[in-house]
């Protein structure tokens, strides 16, 4: 996806030659495909690390959250 819209951006350039706005926004676009392509690989990553640490026993209790603002409140 990132080399289909960095091929795109280029051939923008290369055959509209854009000035101003439009130029700021390809030049834009281009920087920005990176870091969304990094973002999406990292989410890929996150979301195939937590399936199999679902699949792994607990190592400890949870924490009682209730437990913790009942007796809190006491007070």
């Amino acid at each position: 996806m990132e080399n289909t819209i960095d091929e795109m951006c280029l051939k923008l350039l290369a055959l509209r030659q854009p000035m101003a706005v439009d130029l700021r926004f390809i030049t834009a676009a281009m920087k920005i495909i990176t870091d969304l392509e990094r973002m999406g690989d990292q989410a890929v990553n996150i979301a195939e690390r937590a399936i199999s640490l679902m699949e792994e026993p607990q190592l400890k209790p949870y924490i009682d959250l209730l437990g913790w603002q009942r007796s809190s409140s006491r007070w």
